[in-house]
């Protein structure tokens, strides 16, 4: 593995570790419904196979989660607790800003064989999404 991979990779490790802590804090600190504990459960989950993936250079694996990704930022726009939809917000902006500047997915970069996590229709619907989880916790904090 390449120097950059190997940076791609650790950002990776840091930008998922970043989120489970987040998500950690959010399940034990706040009073969560059912289906936002069973999210983070969920998300975590995903996530600990994820970095036994790459830690273990299963690539396929996480080829794979990489679509949950996408699903899980999806189902975030039916969430009610307004630290989890920051935490959802705070990672489509992170996946667009690296986008911007890496220009493609940097998971891409370290799975090495795989196309999807980035393009034209994904940017645009990205960034909808974007309006859409700012706009909710705009509404729940003036609620």
């Amino acid at each position: 593995m390449d120097q950059n991979n190997k940076k791609d990779k650790y950002k990776l490790y840091l930008l998922t570790f970043t989120l489970d802590l987040c998500l950690v804090l959010i399940l034990l600190l706040q009073k969560l419904d059912l289906k936002d504990k069973i999210f983070i459960n969920l998300v975590l989950l995903t996530h600990i196979v994820f970095i036994y993936s790459l830690m273990n250079e299963k690539y396929i694996i996480a080829h794979y989660i990489h679509y949950t990704v996408y699903i899980y930022i999806l189902l975030s726009l039916i969430m009610n607790n307004i630290y989890l939809l920051g935490v959802n917000l705070f990672l489509i902006i992170v996946i667009q800003i690296l986008w911007m500047i890496e220009n493609q997915c940097i998971l891409n970069k370290v799975v090495n064989n795989y196309i999807f996590g980035y393009g034209q229709e994904l940017a645009v619907a990205s960034k909808i999404i974007t309006l859409i989880l700012f706009f909710k916790i705009i509404y729940k904090i003036m609620s």
